[in-house]
């Protein structure tokens, strides 16, 4: 039936978009390591969204979250102080967006949530202690800033986790707080960049993944 055909071509196009996305996470992820080129990065978020829609309806929120994040990596391609202020402030508004989406009313009663809590105020804590020290003065207060949302969008991914069993997505935040964290001491300390495309690439996937396996569709 007509119906059968298009469920099956949405399939595929959705098989492919994925595809699409880990090959070219990879071969950028190789040449990040490497110094060269990376000419892919700007079509894993539009992939990522093209992939999300063939998966029933979901949030605006998290078409708003994938966006903000494109928006990051245009601006991250040439990091000029103006461009890594306007690429912060994407990637925050992302952040915002996907603890959003996330939150839940809060398990006051929960030692889960209690133990969430103090283990992120501990992660924050040991983020500062890395970071604040080679961070520009001109940039300590929006590096607190950005770590206290980042913090905030991966705690309401483990309330998510706590209320729906969404592991991957929880996983997902938790691998963004080390894409971040590597990204910004690499780049305070103009260090090569290991392993942040790596684990950027893994992270926005496991989000979104397991938002779609957390519906059903």
């Amino acid at each position: 039936s007509e119906m059968c055909i298009r469920d099956r071509f949405g399939g595929m196009m959705a098989n492919f978009l994925l595809i699409f996305y880990i090959a070219s996470a990879c071969i950028d992820s190789y040449a990040s390591e490497h110094n060269m080129m990376r000419n892919f990065k700007l079509f894993l978020m539009p992939a990522l969204m093209a992939y999300l829609s063939f998966h029933a309806n979901h949030d605006v929120l998290l078409y708003i979250a994938l966006l903000l994040s494109w928006a990051g990596d245009v601006y991250l391609i040439n990091k000029t102080k103006k461009n890594y202020q306007l690429g912060l402030i994407s990637f925050m508004l992302a952040h915002i967006s996907y603890g959003i989406y996330f939150i839940h009313p809060l398990p006051l009663t929960s030692i889960m949530f209690w133990v969430g809590v103090l283990l992120y105020g501990i992660a924050g804590c040991l983020y500062l202690k890395l970071i604040l020290p080679v961070v520009p003065a001109s940039f300590k207060k929006a590096t607190i800033v950005y770590m206290i949302t980042i913090l905030f969008m991966s705690l309401m991914a483990y309330v998510n986790m706590i209320k729906t069993m969404n592991i991957l997505s929880w996983h997902g935040s938790i691998v963004f707080l080390i894409s971040d964290t590597l990204l910004s001491y690499q780049t305070y300390t103009k260090s090569p960049q290991r392993g942040v495309m790596e684990t950027y690439s893994i992270a926005q996937l496991l989000i979104v993944l397991g938002v779609i396996y957390a519906s059903g569709v």
